[in-house]
């Protein structure tokens, strides 16, 4: 971690250059901006483009006494394309300048002797005091305003050091200095962080702006240290990648009025005032922000970070809430179970966040209960032991609110089942290995007691969750409705999902489901001998959704092979034993239309209405029409209503113009000529072509009241221009066909 240490040194310098430059301003003459790098690129970390007022000169490493005015002179002829000498030195009196100094330099010790490199020269320390003093003495300032100093301390030689280094910065009579040291071995390479320099930031008047400033174009001792030590503060703080840095500004006397630098339009950096700006916008919307996330990015990235401290002590009370929070959560994690009351009271009492405050006082609730249900439970777990029933036994375990006799009914069932336990598991787990059932492996190592092939197990399920992950856009773009995939064929986007199960496929090569996935795109895209082929290496490997689907293509025979309805028939079965919907969908229609000997409407019916409990639209419809029609079952008008309800709910628009046709020719109790009309309406916007073909080839055989209603609504849509009469004319007749136009334009 970085630790930053700010000393604040009195010098005795001369004030009299400051009062020059503080006359200057009053008059409202600003004085000239000079800044001279040793050492450094002037546009290293500069904000842009550097103002037109600010005069910047560049040397490369510090000259001896005896260069400096040379280097000076070559430095001041580069920088200016036309210059003019004076011969006399007096002639300059009354010229104002405010001079900055930026020089990096670097400490080191040889053969005993303290050494200081500055660019690519070497020199002993003693040689500082002359060769800082000459060089600043050759640009013959007015005000020598503040000396920006980065030094790089690989041996940690500065404390023993700062003396000579000190004496020279009073040589060179600066009204500041601010030195940045990076100490330790590892810093030979280290930089300041990239954010913007702060000499820039001083020289651009950031220091006398919002929450520095007072805004007056003075940036003065008190404003500039405040800057300073925030913005170097932060810069330790956040680990620029050096393992130690602190920091000193060395003023040269205590008056924090005293003004160390003016500032104008012409030395004003662009981009500064746009970054405070942002900042300080950035910063009132975060005052009310509870993003933790948010907050802290802020705090950690902000140049200038406006309201610093109020965002400071709101991110510390936010992660002192997810603190009291966690502790909050361990104590509950630990209690959660506990059967005594006491302990769950003390928890609602005392808590801060109470994030389990809900749950608290439902486990208590169960607490008040069972000690209510003990007795029953007692009852009636001796009557299951005493005879000794499964069944009940397990029941107990699995409604039991106090469960005092959980161990004894374990116990119980262990001894009942020790006999078969090992031989029934292992049958299971080979199963459901056999066939990548996730769910019946899950099932395994959730209630296996033996466990021989936990090991196994896990592993199996982490591939298959993974198979999960890697095919979820395939299962999305071509499985089965059940799986939430499409339910017709047509309804598949056939590249993108060959593109997403290919994908999926070449990660799990061979995997059952990818590859009769596969075989459904190829279906739905015609390719009928590749789905065949998908579809059998899917029957191998026992895969409900493959016994499904292959029944299907059998029973269809799409493929211009010969329709096989007992092939079919059987592979349903089969499927359907294994929960497969289209499977259980395709006997639905065998059975009902007695393709199948021996079976009829009534085995229809009932393997119907259990998949249609189960949610499969399709089978909804079916237990409607059923119920409807007297198929298979007693004709249940409000059964009809329910199953057609849901089916047309759930998104199968076929059953809505059954679903209108019953409330418009049912017995009185259920007719509504309302509901017929706008349900009609609704499958025509939906682009059901039965309620097309009811409302215009039908319309005869409609009711006069629902013809009205509709009527009455393609009015209101513009389409129909006749009498509201309940006629069944080929005026509505165009004007359904129009209204079902307009509701798919587009």
């Amino acid at each position: 971690m970085f630790r930053i240490l700010f000393l604040t040194l009195i010098l005795v310098v001369s004030a009299t250059a400051n009062a020059q430059i503080v006359k200057s301003a009053g008059e409202g003459l600003v004085p000239e901006t000079r800044a001279l790098f040793v050492g450094e690129r002037p546009d290293d970390n500069a904000p842009g483009i550097l103002p037109e007022g600010l005069q910047v000169f560049s040397i490369p490493s510090l000259p001896s006494e005896a260069e400096a005015r040379q280097n000076a002179l070559a430095t001041l002829l580069r920088a200016t394309p036309v210059s003019t000498l004076i011969s006399d030195p007096a002639t300059r009196a009354g010229r104002d300048d405010q001079f900055f100094l930026v020089i990096d330099m670097a400490l080191s010790v040889a053969a005993g002797d303290a050494r200081i490199a500055v660019g690519d020269t070497e020199f002993a320390l003693a040689e500082l005091p002359g060769r800082l003093s000459a060089i600043v003495d050759a640009f013959d300032p007015s005000l020598r305003a503040i000396a920006f100093l980065s030094i790089s301390d690989p041996d940690d030689q500065f404390p023993a050091m700062m003396t000579p280094i000190r004496k020279a910065l009073d040589a060179a009579q600066f009204q500041m200095v601010v030195a940045v040291i990076r100490a330790g071995a590892d810093n030979a390479a280290c930089t300041m962080p990239a954010q913007i320099a702060p000499h820039y930031a001083v020289i651009g008047g950031v220091a006398d702006q919002g929450q520095f400033g007072d805004g007056d174009g003075h940036s003065n001792a008190g404003e500039i240290g405040l800057y300073l030590n925030r913005a170097l503060g932060r810069m330790a703080s956040r680990e620029a990648g050096c393992p130690l840095v602190y920091s000193l500004i060395v003023r040269a006397d205590d008056d924090p009025a005293r003004v160390l630098a003016v500032h104008s339009d012409e030395t004003a950096f662009g981009d500064l005032d746009s970054r405070l700006y942002h900042e300080t916008f950035e910063s009132k919307f975060l005052l009310q922000s509870d993003e933790e996330a948010l907050l802290a990015g802020y705090l950690e990235s902000c140049e200038f970070c406006p309201n610093e401290r109020a965002l400071s002590e709101r991110l510390a009370a936010m992660r002192e809430v997810a603190r009291t929070g966690k502790l909050e959560a361990e104590i509950w994690a630990v209690i959660r179970d506990d059967d005594n009351p006491e302990r769950i009271e003390i928890y609602l009492a005392d808590c801060a966040v109470c994030d389990y405050r809900a749950e608290a006082e439902e486990r208590l609730k169960i607490l008040n209960v069972a000690a209510e249900a003990r007795g029953a439970e007692a009852l009636r777990f001796r009557d299951a032991a005493a005879s000794r029933q499964l069944t009940d036994l397990k029941a107990y375990l699995a409604d039991c609110i106090a469960c005092e006799f959980r161990a004894e009914a374990d116990a119980l069932i262990e001894d009942i089942e020790a006999d078969k336990a090992y031989a029934s598991e292992q049958a299971a787990f080979r199963a459901a290995l056999a066939a990548s059932d996730e769910g019946a492996i899950a099932a395994y190592l959730s209630t296996c007691r033996l466990c021989a092939h936990r090991a196994a197990g896990e592993q199996a399920l982490a591939r298959l969750s993974r198979r999960d992950d890697v095919s979820a856009e395939c299962v999305r773009l071509a499985g089965m409705p059940q799986f939430g995939g499409p339910r017709r064929l047509q309804d598949i986007d056939i590249a993108a999902a060959r593109q997403e199960c290919g994908k999926a496929l070449d990660e799990f090569p061979g995997d059952a489901l990818l590859t009769v996935l596969l075989g459904r795109i190829d279906q739905a895209d015609g390719k009928f001998a590749a789905a065949r082929v998908a579809y059998d290496k899917g029957l191998e490997a026992g895969h409900p959704v493959a016994l499904g689907l292959s029944a299907y293509l059998n029973y269809s025979g799409a493929d211009g092979v010969e329709a096989d309805t007992a092939l079919a028939e059987r592979q349903a079965v089969e499927g359907a034993e294994a929960g497969d919907w289209l499977s259980r969908e395709l006997l639905t229609v065998l059975y009902s239309r007695d393709m199948i000997a021996g079976k009829g409407p009534k085995d229809a019916f009932t393997i119907a209405l259990a998949l249609a409990e189960e949610g499969n639209q399709v089978a909804q419809f079916f237990a409607g029409y059923f119920y409807l029609t007297g198929t298979g079952t007693e004709a249940h008008e409000r059964n009809a209503e329910l199953w057609l309800s849901r089916a047309a709910a759930e998104g199968y628009m076929h059953a809505s113009s059954y679903l209108a046709g019953l409330y418009e020719t049912g017995s009185e109790a259920i007719y509504s000529e309302e509901k017929a009309a706008a349900i009609y309406l609704a499958a025509l916007e939906a682009g059901d072509k039965t309620a097309l073909d009811r409302m215009t080839a039908q319309l005869r055989e409609r009711k006069r009241g629902v013809i009205r209603l509709v009527q009455e609504r393609l009015k209101e849509a513009g389409v129909y221009r006749g009498k509201i009469d309940g006629l069944p004319g080929p005026g509505t007749v165009e004007a359904v066909q129009k209204f079902v136009e307009g509701a798919h334009a587009g």
